[in-house]
């Protein structure tokens, strides 16, 4: 999904990957493998850019513009651009900003090996972070070289999470923490380790 202008979306802008009422993550080979790049995508109601189920993505050079407009953000799935279960994935230089009722970037539940890197994000208002990651504890992940800045919420927000390595991020005119490390329930991942 290339240089497409994606706007005025009541939910989900650009929607990708597995979708079943059953979340177990296989080995299928017949999803995933997905590049994005260079979308411009805004004003969408619940998310940008979203998809459960990413294993060998590329996801880079995308702009994300006053998207998760709708009031549900404790409704935990609305976000500028927003993932489950990525493996092997990539989020690269990519431009979030005005986002109003979600983080710039989640990556949720069960994300494997993913890097989350060089993305600019601001001006973000949400009640978790600029970036967020949940609920994964299998593989390790990296936040880094983000830029992120003028967030109502923390710059970087952590929940749920074991073996995350955060580095060379730059975070600055957050109403919270810079980074919240928040450790919630141990046992809450859904996902059976290999």
């Amino acid at each position: 999904i290339e240089d497409c202008t994606v706007s005025q979306i009541n939910a989900v802008g650009i929607d990708l990957g597995y979708h079943s009422e059953h979340l177990e993550y296989t080995e299928d080979k017949t999803f995933g493998f997905h590049i994005v790049r260079r979308n411009a995508v805004s004003e969408c109601g619940v998310s940008g850019i979203a998809g459960t189920g990413l294993p060998h993505s590329l996801v880079e050079c995308n702009t994300v513009t006053r998207c998760a407009w709708h009031e549900i953000e404790k409704n935990y799935e609305q976000a500028g651009i927003k993932f489950h279960r990525t493996r092997n994935t990539l989020v690269w230089r990519n431009v979030v900003h005005d986002i109003r009722q979600g983080s710039g970037i989640w990556l949720d539940a069960g994300i494997e090996n993913t890097r989350c890197c060089e993305n600019l994000i601001y001006d973000i208002e949400t009640m978790f972070g600029g970036i967020f990651v949940e609920v994964s504890k299998t593989m390790p992940d990296l936040v880094d070289h983000n830029l992120i800045f003028n967030i109502q919420g923390n710059g970087i927000y952590e929940h749920d999470v074991e073996r995350l390595q955060v580095a060379h991020n730059l975070v600055a005119h957050c109403t919270g923490a810079a980074l919240m490390l928040k450790r919630g329930q141990a046992d809450r991942l859904t996902l059976k380790p290999r």
